[in-house]
């Protein structure tokens, strides 16, 4: 998905100015993990 789609130039421009993309190790860092109550990985 992060290749073909995110990489797409209509689709980046969107994203970019409605979303803050957040990558979090869910594994090391369980306390933060829980604050955005993810229901598995991935989550989006």
């Amino acid at each position: 998905m992060s290749v073909k789609t995110f990489a797409d130039p209509e689709v980046k421009e969107m994203l970019d100015a409605h979303f803050v993309f957040v990558e979090l190790n869910v594994d090391h860092e369980k306390e933060a993990a829980g604050w955005f109550a993810g229901k598995g990985i991935p989550d989006t």
